[in-house]
Formats: C-alpha cells, sequence, structure tokens
C-alpha cells in the first residue's frame, strides 16, 4: 500500500509523539522517503519527509492535537516497510475531570484559609 493512516478509534484528537519506521531487508534500496502529513483538530496541517533505511530508526514527531496522521510514498517497489512502537496519548475526559475538580477543591481551600 501507497498510504497508512493513523487515527484515534471513535474519532477525537490525540497526540502522536513517535514511532519506529524502516524499509524492509528485502529491499534493495538503501533508502527511500515517506512523507508524514498531519491534521490538526484546529484546522490546518503539516507535512515532513522522513528518510528510511533497513534498519529501524524512532522518529520524534510530537504532534499535538491531531485528527489523523497519513503516512505516504510507502512503495518501496521490491521491498515492504515495518512501522513498530507507535506513542500516541489519548486524553481521557474522566482524568481530565477529576483532576479539574481536585484544583477547584484546593483553590477553596487556600481562598477560605486566606479569608480568615
Amino acid at each position: 500500500s501507497d498510504q497508512v493512516s493513523i487515527t484515534r478509534t471513535g474519532c477525537g484528537a490525540f497526540d502522536l509523539n513517535s514511532f519506529d519506521m524502516a524499509i524492509s531487508w528485502y529491499s534493495s534500496a538503501e533508502s527511500t522517503t515517506v512523507d508524514v502529513t498531519a491534521f490538526f483538530q484546529a484546522d490546518g496541517s503539516s507535512m515532513q519527509t522522513l528518510t528510511l533505511i533497513p534498519d529501524l530508526q524512532t522518529y520524534n514527531l510530537n504532534l499535538l492535537n491531531v485528527t489523523h496522521v497519513d503516512v505516504t510514498g510507502l512503495a518501496s517497489g521490491d521491498g515492504y516497510w515495518v512501522m513498530d512502537n507507535v506513542a500516541v496519548v489519548v486524553p481521557e475526559p474522566a482524568s481530565l475531570a477529576l483532576a479539574g475538580v481536585g484544583l477547584i477543591v484546593v483553590g477553596l481551600r487556600l481562598r477560605r484559609r486566606s479569608v480568615r
């Protein structure tokens, strides 16, 4: 396949921190390039070109608040490509709400102490 899309199950935004990627040792090519295009939740996109070699390399992308990421140009002709260790962060609404309630309680306690 020439394209892979990375998305969050059920849609929604996520952060893509990094992934490992390489061309396979079946390929006679010493290197090839792929384009990584990130589509952001607040509209807009950014694209970067990565150079793949037969050894797995970690690509630190640090893409924040994306809805999906497309990796294109994967047709290396006579080999395969590999992607591993995809590191994403998905904010959990329950955790965010719990942290917010905790901050409100701390703020109210500090305010009550300063009024006395």
